[in-house]
């Protein structure tokens, strides 16, 4: 399933909106997989999971940042500098935050690529 949704992120990379999308759908899975794995009781047998397809280093790092580039507005939230979705300096361009795809989601991705 990771290496489904490494790749789907990957083919929709250049398109905001599309990858915005599935880059949830991959944080998604990378906030989930351990929990998953608790509640089946196979976490204590299950060692690092990683990549290992065919999508290129430097793409997996455009995949990576471009995650955390998403998940700005809310570390600048948490810092107090952040506009709230739907105040008059949000830009009609810029993709809606959605749950399940935070920082703290974001930066887990990172030892996944």
């Amino acid at each position: 399933m990771l290496l489904e949704r490494i790749e789907g992120a990957a083919a929709v990379l250049d398109d905001e909106v599309r990858f915005a999308e599935s880059a949830l759908g991959l944080c998604r899975f990378v906030n989930n997989a351990g929990v998953v794995a608790t509640e089946l009781g196979v976490a204590a047998d299950i060692g690092e999971v990683l990549y290992e397809g065919a999508v290129p280093r430097r793409k997996l790092e455009r995949i990576y940042t471009s995650a955390l580039t998403l998940a700005a507005p809310e570390l600048l939230s948490q810092m107090g500098m952040g506009m709230g979705m739907g105040e008059e300096n949000a830009t009609a361009d810029a993709p809606e935050a959605v749950a399940g795809g935070g920082l703290g989601t974001g930066t887990m991705m990172g030892p996944r690529l």
